[in-house]
């Protein structure tokens, strides 16, 4: 039996060689099932899993490191996507484990345990897109599918267009104001706003005000 079990396993982790592993790929795989033996998986909601999602073996942490590392790359943009796509900034462990398909194929019968989505929650952060919101408990996450140096961009042009620059403007204005609403940032997590505005004052074209009871938190823009 013991035997048995062991050339399953193994069948397993050589299996994953198999999936299409370039990760710039990973989107253009949904479009196909050609390389999948069954049709995507898709949401309710309208994402499109990749084709590796349809692998059995996807769902087993592989022990090799060289298939690790191609596991986590597969991983790593599987996770911005979805994220990006349900416009998902912070993420809990307990709760993307339990009430998403991201981490469960039931199709598959096949998912992922807390403790394995920690694992490749780090995988984000050693490559500079997520970062935990305490590190201790690493139960929370907060993603960046888009990096604050893209999201400074859009806000900065969105300055500029609406007359922002060498003006005080609120943070709830820039957030959900009225001329933020057709923006990709309207109603965007204050947080990742924030970080976005710091990379604009590193580069000398805005600085943030503090607010405090009586006012709020502001930013002003300065000409490029």
């Amino acid at each position: 039996k013991q035997s048995k079990a062991k050339q399953s396993k193994a069948k397993q982790t050589l299996s994953f060689g198999f999936i299409p592993s370039p990760p710039k790929r990973i989107m253009a795989a949904t479009s196909s099932s050609a390389s999948s033996a069954t049709s995507p998986t898709t949401t309710l909601d309208g994402f499109t899993f990749p084709s590796c999602y349809e692998f059995p073996p996807f769902f087993t942490l592989q022990p090799v490191a060289e298939t690790r590392m191609k596991q986590d790359a597969l991983w790593v943009e599987l996770i911005l996507a979805f994220t990006r796509h349900f416009s998902m900034c912070e993420v809990n462990v307990l709760d993307v484990a339990s009430n998403t398909a991201l981490f469960h194929n039931k199709r598959l019968e096949r998912r992922l345990t807390p403790e394995e989505i920690t694992e490749l929650f780090d995988a984000l952060v050693e490559r500079g897109v997520a970062e935990w919101v305490d590190r201790k408990s690493k139960d929370r996450l907060l993603i960046y599918w888009r990096q604050p140096s893209e999201w400074a961009t859009l806000i900065y042009q969105w300055a500029e267009a609406n007359g922002r620059v060498n003006a005080v403007t609120t943070i709830y204005d820039l957030r959900q104001g009225p001329s933020s609403q057709d923006q990709p940032f309207y109603k965007l997590d204050e947080r990742v706003i924030l970080k976005a505005l710091s990379v604009l004052e590193k580069d000398q074209r805005a600085v943030v005000f503090e607010g405090d009871k009586t006012s709020a938190k502001g930013v002003k823009f300065f000409p490029a």
